[in-house]
């Protein structure tokens, strides 16, 4: 296949299963129609953006204002626009509630791939390591840092740098950690161990998800209403879409979402650093799937990780399909040549 088919069909895959995954997002209660409508604009807006700033700027132009970009938003937490959101400042609202965990996602993926290829120096990816890591602690998202780990993992791995991997590995093992020091956290873990004493704490979500797998049937609605759970389209997505749509539909999807990745990840890996980023970006949207779905199944606590590509989380959709729309772009550039 050719290149520029590729870019279409991987494009187009993407924005098929955000679709599906607005349907499905749709039928779980509450239903939010603007709240969805919303989040489908800004992905493609994203993946459009991206693409084009992809094909038209050379990548190491984007490295310095996607850092930036970072670093203000993460500064704007801690003004008037900052909102509060169970005891965590984790979005800003500018008329839309913006992520700046999404943002840093991007920003430390472009700035890896440039600094492993040589684009632009060393500093700058750490600059955005410790510009994610400091922003995951005041939020505190921490959730942000194996979301970043995973992209680098893969990328310093491919380009040979074995002990590099070293780092992204530590700094999920430290996040763990570092966790545990976290109120709330704490209450996850209680929660999870026990649930019927901690029933008015963080153990009601537990109890919720224990209702929802055992009442779930294979294909089809389950009966009755959707058992309680804190936030049913996007924190227990997975779960609330068994619930609606049957076990079968839901993994199907998933197992579609793990196939689109995979691929993404072999299409353009020849070509650096379009390839690092595209490689990047589907490491950390396979490690979100991941830890979502094992919450969900009640395999781990509680870690409040979005679904790749659904829920309401607009600024979080618009930056990952703006990363894979960056790397498919890029891989158009006459400069972007194999190694």
């Amino acid at each position: 296949m050719s290149p520029t088919r590729k870019r279409v069909a991987l494009g187009t895959s993407f924005l098929v299963l955000v679709l599906v995954g607005a349907a499905i997002t749709a039928t779980i209660s509450p239903g939010r129609p603007l709240g969805i409508s919303l989040a489908l604009g800004l992905g493609i807006g994203g993946l459009v953006l991206g693409l084009f700033a992809g094909r038209r700027f050379p990548l190491e132009r984007l490295v310095m204002p996607l850092t930036v970009l970072a670093l203000v938003m993460t500064a704007l937490l801690f003004s008037p626009l900052g909102a509060w959101n169970h005891g965590a400042l984790r979005h800003v609202d500018l008329g839309v509630s913006i992520e700046p965990s999404g943002i840093w996602v991007l920003s430390c993926h472009v700035a890896t791939a440039a600094a492993l290829t040589g684009l632009v120096s060393s500093r700058w990816m750490w600059l955005n390591f410790a510009g994610a890591a400091t922003a995951a602690v005041v939020m505190p998202e921490l959730s942000l840092i194996p979301q970043v780990a995973a992209g680098a993992l893969v990328m310093t791995w491919m380009v040979g740098k074995r002990l590099w991997a070293l780092l992204p590995v530590g700094l999920g093992a430290a996040a763990i950690a570092l966790s545990l020091f976290f109120p709330y956290v704490q209450g996850r873990w209680k929660g999870f161990l026990d649930p019927v004493a901690h029933a008015r704490g963080a153990g009601y979500d537990y109890r919720g998800l224990a209702e929802i797998l055992s009442g779930s049937q294979l294909f089809g609605s389950a009966s009755g209403a959707l058992p309680r759970v804190s936030s049913p389209a996007d924190d227990y997505w997975l779960a609330a879409g068994m619930w609606h749509w049957g076990m079968v539909p839901i993994v199907l999807w998933a197992l579609a979402v793990v196939a689109l990745l995979i691929l993404t990840h072999r299409a353009f890996r020849d070509r650096r650093p379009a390839g690092l980023i595209l490689s990047g970006m589907s490491a950390t949207m396979g490690i979100c799937l991941a830890i979502h779905a094992g919450y969900n199944l009640g395999l781990w606590p509680i870690t409040a990780i979005s679904a790749p590509l659904v829920g309401f989380g607009g600024s979080l959709i618009a930056a990952q399909l703006m990363g894979i729309g960056l790397g498919l772009g890029a891989t158009a550039q006459g400069d972007t040549s194999s190694t």
